[in-house]
């Protein structure tokens, strides 16, 4: 790596890449408190506005799997200026739509447009010197994070005082500004491969085949994100139950406490980077296992649940780096592709587990969620520990 490489990414840059992960990101979720009063404004049930969640999500799915790749053959600097031009759009039509449709249509453009992050990330990769890619790596991933976790409570407390439309406007102007500053300060990546559109898409599934490392690592982490998507998808019930009677803004400050695991992010990294990953991701599997164990028994209780809520944000997002860390090491020249499919496989796990969990909460009731959440992490622990034992052996 050349010391151009090593310094071009200063701190200036890493705040700017991180919060525009974060803005970028943030676009798929700050519809969903604010269903109710799109349901008004549009005349329709409130049942019909859920569908807006779910176009975000199949945008941003389809989307990693059929652009990110992108990342491997075009200009880093040309991508996010484009999808960064794109969410902006999305996000003043959003703010101007008028009618169900319309805003069906456009989440699901949002969705496709919020991916801008998967292409910064493989670029930190690119240019942070083997010794501190996990450390920048997580830095990064803070902000992406950040996001996913105060994206929601910032449409809720603006769309108190004002519009749900706020919001929208406000994303809109924030990304062209980090448009104007990532033009002039992000480092160009240039291509990695020639390959034709669907040489380059039959590429990217083949990494697969080429990493069973990437394999491991991706399901490793969607047995986390499955747990994490879990508990957010449920703990709005239990805290609206007869116990806890909170209401959708209090359940909106409750997110807020998920922020307080954003700082575990650079730590894991540089525990990464000094050689103690396996650490960092059995420590979390643990800590995921015994936040399940915890939350199982306080239904009632405000204080073990917010507790639950910061080690299962920390202990995901610590597997998120150190599983980032060894997967972008596998192959430079395809570190996009990588990234697509490790992103789509935990993604996918996501959605799946969140659809089940809602099942399973009725049928089951709170201590059956935390059952099915904590089953997964042990999983994942024992896997790990199992092929150690067959590699030593």
């Amino acid at each position: 790596m050349s010391a151009a490489n090593t310094t071009a990414l200063g701190r200036p840059l890493i705040v700017l890449m991180a919060v525009t992960c974060g803005l970028s990101v943030a676009q798929i979720y700050y519809v969903q408190p604010l269903l109710p009063q799109l349901a008004r404004d549009f005349g329709v049930a409130e049942a019909s506005t859920t569908w807006i969640v779910s176009a975000t999500q199949i945008g941003y799915a389809v989307a990693m799997l059929l652009l990110i790749p992108l990342g491997d053959k075009y200009s880093t600097r040309t991508l996010v200026t484009g999808f960064l031009v794109l969410s902006a759009l999305a996000a003043v039509s959003m703010g101007l739509s008028w009618n169900l449709a319309t805003a069906l249509a456009l989440a699901l453009v949002i969705g496709v447009a919020s991916i801008t992050a998967q292409f910064l990330i493989p670029l930190v990769a690119e240019y942070a010197p083997p010794e501190q890619r996990g450390a920048l790596l997580g830095q990064v991933m803070t902000g992406l994070l950040s996001g996913i976790l105060l994206s929601r409570v910032a449409s809720s407390m603006l769309a108190q005082v004002a519009t749900w439309r706020l919001i929208y406007f406000l994303s809109a102007a924030g990304l062209i500004m980090l448009l104007v500053a990532l033009r002039a300060m992000l480092p160009e990546r240039r291509a990695r491969t020639d390959l034709p559109y669907a040489h380059l898409i039959r590429s990217t599934l083949a990494q697969l085949r080429h990493h069973p490392e990437l394999v491991r690592r991706a399901l490793y982490q969607a047995s986390m994100f499955g747990s994490f998507t879990v508990f957010w998808t449920i703990i709005a019930f239990v805290l609206q139950g007869p116990a806890l009677r909170f209401d959708e803004f209090q359940v909106g400050l409750f997110a807020l406490l998920g922020a307080g695991g954003i700082f575990i992010t650079p730590l894991a990294g540089r525990w990464n980077d000094r050689g103690h990953g396996t650490l960092v991701l059995r420590g979390s599997f643990a800590m995921v296992a015994a936040m399940w164990a915890l939350a199982a028994f306080s239904e009632a209780h405000l204080a073990p649940l917010a507790l639950a809520a910061v080690l299962l944000d920390a202990a995901v997002q610590a597997s998120m780096n150190a599983n980032q860390t060894v997967i972008f090491s596998l192959d430079a020249a395809a570190r996009s592709r990588i990234n697509s499919i490790y992103i789509a496989v935990f993604f996918t796990a996501g959605a799946a587990c969140s659809a089940i969990a809602g099942g399973l909460y009725h049928v089951a009731g709170w201590r059956g969620v935390c059952a099915f959440g904590a089953v997964m992490p042990l999983a994942s622990l024992a896997a790990d520990f199992s092929r150690r034992r067959r590699a030593s052996a």
